[in-house]
């Protein structure tokens, strides 16, 4: 299984969603101009058809940096 980053225009996120989930039976989560979902690799090619996504990335590394939001600024 591979980690798929696809951005959307602002909005559409449902629409690629469902597009995903009709496509592959994927649980995908989204944000703000992003869905990622996660497909057996031997399926990318058949992700790049997907016509509601901009640009299609694979997540090799995720990493949550806690507190970045709150963290003070130097100026």
């Amino acid at each position: 299984m591979v980690e798929i980053y696809a951005s959307v225009i602002t909005g559409f996120e449902a629409v690629a969603i469902e597009e995903i989930e009709s496509k592959f039976h994927a649980h995908s989560t989204k944000g703000r101009g992003h869905v990622r979902f996660e497909i057996d690799q031997r399926r990318i090619p058949e992700v790049l058809r997907l016509r509601s996504v901009d640009n299609l990335y694979v997540v090799l590394y995720d990493y949550i940096l806690v507190g970045l939001s709150s963290a003070e600024q130097k100026v």
